[in-house]
């Protein structure tokens, strides 16, 4: 399921997420306290880039 999480800024509990989900625009919200994640639009070019490259890196090594 989701492989990533973040502490919540507001209570601390833990928001699992999807990058790939984050980048269609859609957000995470804490089971804590209702509070909401969701990828800045200006971010979304830097964030596919580097998951790009880490899937890169990521296939390269399994080859090995």
């Amino acid at each position: 399921m989701f492989e990533q999480s973040i502490s919540c800024p507001n209570c601390g509990t833990s928001i699992p997420f999807d990058v790939n989900i984050l980048l269609q625009g859609q957000g995470f919200t804490c089971s804590g306290c209702d509070a909401s994640i969701k990828l800045a639009r200006e971010s979304k070019d830097t964030v596919a880039t580097s998951m790009e490259e880490f899937n890169k890196i990521k296939r390269n090594s399994l080859k090995a």
